[in-house]
Order: C-alpha cells, then structure tokens, then sequence
C-alpha cells in the first residue's frame, strides 16, 4: 500500500520574505545616500579656499610726490606668480612700525594707501608690479627714514612674502638694504690661494662674495673693493689696483682671468693677458654700458645695454659676425671654446 505525504509549509517566526528584504535594501540604500550627500554637502561647506601659491618681494623706492602727501614708498613684486588674482578679493595693509599706524591700500584711491600698477590693466596678474604711495596722509611725516612693514591677503589668506621691515631713506630716495658680510679663512696649495695670509687683514672682514679662476681668488668686499691673491697673472692685481678700491658690484672669471663690472658700467680686467687679462684693445667699449660678462676658457664677452656684444682674448671672434652682434642681443652662453648669442628677431 502507497503511503501518501504531504508537505506542509509553517511560518518561521525568524525568517523574511524576499520582497520585504529587498524593500528593506532600498531603504537603506536611500538613507545612506542622502547621509553622504549631507556628509559630503557640509564638508565642502566648512572648507576655506586656499590661499594663492604666489609670493612677493618688497622694496623701498622712495620717490617724492606732488606734495608731501602722495610721495611713493614702497614697490611690490611676485618672485613666484603660477596665479592671476582679482582685484576684489585682495588686501594689502602698510604698517608704520614707528606710529603703530595701520593702511589699508587700494587701487582705487578711496584710502590713505594708494596702490598703482606699472602696467594698468586693473587685473592682477600672476606678474604683477604695483607701487604703494600716499594717499592724501603723509605717512612718514617728518622723518628721514620710514620703517614700514607690507602685508597681503588674498580671499582671507595670507600670500607668503617678505614680512621683515623695509626702511625707506626719505631724505635720499634710496632704500637701505643690509648686506651680510663676512671674514675669510683659506687652506689647501699655499700657492693656489691656500696661503691668504699677504692679504689677510683685508680678509677679516666685510667680504660679501667670492670668485675664482683656477689657480687664484678675488673677494669682493662691502665697500665696492677687490682683494686677490693666488697664483699667476689672475692672483696678482696690482697693475689695477686703483681701478678696484671702490665701486666694484660684481666679477666675472675664466680659466686665468678676472673681470670686475663697476657701478658705472666700466669693466676692469686682469689675469692671463693673451686670454682676456688685457682688454686695452676694447677699452673704449668697455668704459661704459656693460651688463653682464660671459667667458670661455681663454676669452669673455660682454652684454651690453644696448644689447651689443664686446668681445677679447684668444679664439674669441669671427670679424665677419661684428656686424650681427651689434644690436638686439638678450643673453649670452659659453662653452670651453666658443660663445652663443641669443638675439631678439
């Protein structure tokens, strides 16, 4: 006899229909969804926007005005500049560290600090050079010299730059800039340079820079003079001695030569007198107008204002270039043997 079965399906308390899961999964999907979106909604919210990568420089240019109330202090300019600012969210302040006296300075001549651009555009630009004048108060007054701190903010952030304080001599219209200076200690081949001790009180201090040839050296000290020794023409410096006791503000080597650029665009020379340490051939052009000097091992070039090149020493020319270089040069460049003009189309 067949026994007959059934199957009989009971409810289980524990157990959960399909579709009211799957409702269950789409709810908590849309409630997690909008947490999120609120989550992600206030913390773009709370977020400040960041400051501008730019970074400035400040300078004093003292600079009188139409009347004692308008003079021009201070020039600001970006070293770094990847951004193009606007205007409206900028915020330059001038601080005078002797009245304790705060200014706010705008562009458009609405406050006691005026701020103008070398080129007019009215957008600051990643580029940017402005100057701060007066604006209708005499911010430094009286006095010969102002120290003034500069501070500049950009949507609220502050934009890195020189905080330190700037004193503008008033009375000359020249800005005082600190130079560090140094003393000086020599080792190694006593005839190379090793051995300073012929000039070693001139060493001992106010030395703002070194230079070298190969065999000899040349500091430049903080009152615009050269001290050299070393060995071979470039060491010893005393045919020009004179030429170098003042107004010296850079020097230029080669292999065995040194140049010296003075404050009135002259250049000096000295070393190896077959590879440029003579330059009386080209005396007259170098007298004045000079730039920058470039060398070769055995020759150097200047860069003149005009944007003329001089050149002297052994291998240093090709007479039929003259012509091509006697205008619109902007840059020079060097190997061991031969010079590259860079010039202007």
């Amino acid at each position: 006899m067949r026994k007959k079965y059934s199957l009989k399906i009971e409810d289980d308390e524990f157990g959960v229909s399909p579709v009211i899961a799957t409702i269950l999964m789409v709810a908590i999907t849309v409630v997690l969804s909008g947490v999120l979106y609120v989550w992600a909604s206030e913390l773009a919210g709370n977020q400040v926007d960041a400051g501008s990568l730019n970074t400035y420089s400040v300078e004093g240019v003292y600079s009188p005005g139409d009347n004692a109330e308008s003079d021009t202090l201070l020039r600001m300019s970006f070293t770094n500049g990847p951004d193009d600012l606007q205007w409206s969210f900028l915020t330059v302040t001038l601080y005078d560290e002797s009245s304790g006296q705060t200014y706010k300075c705008t562009p458009n001549g609405d406050d006691n600090c005026a701020i103008n651009e070398e080129t007019k555009d009215d957008t600051w630009q990643g580029n940017e050079i402005i100057t701060l004048s007066e604006n209708g108060v005499d911010i430094c007054g009286e006095s010969t010299t102002c120290e003034l701190k500069v501070g500049l903010q950009y949507k609220g952030k502050t934009i890195a730059g020189q905080s330190g304080v700037i004193t503008v001599n008033v009375g000359t219209g020249v800005s005082e800039t600190i130079i560090q200076t140094y003393g000086v200690i020599t080792w190694g081949y006593s005839t190379y340079g090793g051995d300073s001790s012929a000039v070693s009180e001139d060493l001992s201090s106010g030395v703002v820079e070194i230079f070298s040839t190969k065999y000899a050296f040349a500091a430049l000290k903080d009152d615009g003079s050269v001290v050299t020794w070393g060995a071979g023409g470039s060491g010893d410096s005393s045919a020009v001695s004179e030429d170098l006791s003042s107004g010296v503000v850079e020097i230029f080597s080669s292999q065995s030569v040194f140049a010296a650029l003075k404050d009135d665009g002259s250049v000096v020379t000295w070393g190896y007198e077959d590879y440029g340490g003579d330059s009386s051939a080209v005396s007259e052009d170098l007298s004045s107008g000079v730039v920058e000097i470039f060398s070769t091992h055995r020759a150097l070039a200047a860069l003149k204002d005009d944007g003329s090149v001089v050149a002297w020493g052994e291998f240093w020319f090709e007479p039929e270039k003259q012509e091509d270089l006697n205008s619109g040069v902007v840059e020079i460049f060097s190997a061991r043997y031969a010079f590259a003009a860079l010039v202007a189309e």
